[in-house]
Formats: C-alpha cells, sequence, structure tokens
C-alpha cells in the first residue's frame, strides 16, 4: 500500500512520517467503508430476490402441468382416456397461454409456437399472437417474438 518505512525515516522526519501514515489509513478506512456499503447494497438485493423467487409459484414440469390443466377441460371438449393432443380441441389462445406460462421467463418465436402447437396456420398464429400481447396476456419482446406476461386469459 504505502512506501516502506525505515528506521533512518522515522529518525530524520517521525511526524511526517506519522503523519502520512493516519492520511494512508484514513484512505484505506474509506475503500473499507465503501466496501462495507457495497456489500450491503448487494446483500439487501439478494434477500430481496429471494424474497421474490419465495412468492413465486415453482411450475411444475411442462408437460405433466399441462395434462394437469387440461383434464377438467377435456371432458367438456369431448376428449376421453389418452390424453395425447388433449389440447387440440381447445381454442388456440388458450393453447398459447398454457404452452408459454409453463415457463413465463422463456422467449418464444411464432415459429417454435407453431411447432409446438401444431399450428396449421403461422399466420393465424401470428394474428393471436398480436391480439395477445395487445390484451396483455404475452410481452411482444421483438418481431414475431413473444413471452408470458402472467395475465388471466378471459374468453380463449
Amino acid at each position: 500500500m504505502g512506501e516502506e518505512i525505515t528506521i533512518e525515516a522515522l529518525l530524520a522526519e517521525g511526524d511526517g512520517v506519522l503523519s502520512r501514515l493516519r492520511v494512508e489509513e484514513q484512505v484505506a478506512e474509506a475503500a473499507l467503508d465503501a466496501v462495507r456499503r457495497r456489500i450491503e447494497a448487494a446483500g439487501q438485493v439478494v434477500a430481496a430476490v429471494a424474497a421474490w423467487r419465495a412468492l413465486r409459484p415453482t411450475p411444475a414440469a411442462p408437460s405433466e402441468t399441462i395434462l394437469t390443466d387440461v383434464r377438467a377441460e377435456t371432458a367438456d371438449h369431448g376428449h376421453h382416456g389418452d390424453l395425447d393432443g388433449a389440447l387440440d380441441g381447445l381454442p388456440l389462445r388458450t393453447r398459447v397461454a398454457r404452452l408459454l406460462g409453463q415457463d413465463p421467463q422463456r422467449i418464444w418465436r411464432a415459429q417454435e409456437i407453431g411447432t409446438a402447437l401444431a399450428a396449421p396456420n403461422l399466420g393465424s398464429l401470428r394474428t393471436s399472437l398480436s391480439q395477445m400481447a395487445h390484451a396483455g396476456v404475452l410481452i411482444k419482446v421483438a418481431a414475431a417474438t413473444y413471452r408470458f406476461a402472467g395475465a388471466v386469459l378471459r374468453g380463449g
């Protein structure tokens, strides 16, 4: 940190050496205080994030959550037995919301959504995605790119 102190320097100018050491000590204490403030601030952020994460529900595995969510609706849409394709009878917007809601932070391209849902018409899907973003169900993050907003879907 500082220069080496020799006996000669102390004998020749002891008060000056002590004065410089006190200034060096004050600078070091100020730097240490700044580090302590940064540690405190970082600790507060980490604690706030942990508290926020504790409030956020942990989603189940995507396929299991989708199947659980549609069990009641499948009977209403005439699906019985095997749940493969159970989402097929649901409105497109419901299917999109269910898919993107499984991982709300994931960013999806329209093409990926279309592939995942086996949507036959990408143009219709893009129109629905745009309308859902306008309604606050999705967030449009770029051209033909969306993520779930967490809004409740009403009316399919």
